[in-house]
């Protein structure tokens, strides 16, 4: 911690880097060949595709559920303004436990309550278009996969653990 803030030296910051490329290279792959099974002739995806998707989904929802898209929201009660801050909602052990470790798989099994993920919020001021951005960010997710390749190119300046 530096300053009050969390704080990444470049090493760290490439070490991790490398972490989330290779440890998810076999991931990529499958996922990849699933993309080619499912739009064989590479065209984009529809909306009847989205439901095909659903390990991409969960990584996105996952993603969302460690990573918010934004950090609270106020209420404005008649004696005062309350904030709801989304961290310790997304961050419960009860509702999902081992919470701080990325697992997609936790999306697909049901032991998720969906009320408990708080990343579009809940209630009647829930976000409207919670199914549209899912849908957007599947398909984004699904045609960058499915047209581009990523790797890293350890040509030149490579330390021996990331080789």
């Amino acid at each position: 911690m530096e300053g009050g803030k969390f704080a990444f030296n470049e090493e760290e910051v490439i070490g991790n880097t490398f972490i989330m490329l290779f440890a998810g290279h076999g991931t990529t792959a499958r996922t990849s060949n699933k993309i080619k099974q499912i739009l064989p002739d590479g065209r984009d995806p529809t909306f009847e595709d989205f439901e095909s998707f659903t390990k991409i989904r969960n990584c996105i929802q996952e993603a969302m559920r460690l990573y918010p898209p934004f950090i609270g929201f106020d209420r404005d009660l008649r004696i005062c303004t309350s904030f709801i801050a989304m961290f310790p909602i997304d961050y419960n052990p009860r509702h999902f436990p081992d919470p701080e470790t990325f697992k997609p798989s936790r999306w697909g099994d049901g032991s998720v309550n969906p009320d408990a993920f708080g990343g579009f919020g809940q209630g009647p001021r829930a976000c409207i278009g919670r199914k549209f951005s899912l849908a957007e960010a599947t398909c984004f997710a699904v045609m960058l996969l499915r047209d581009w390749r990523v790797e890293v190119d350890l040509a030149e300046g490579g330390t021996p653990q990331q080789r």
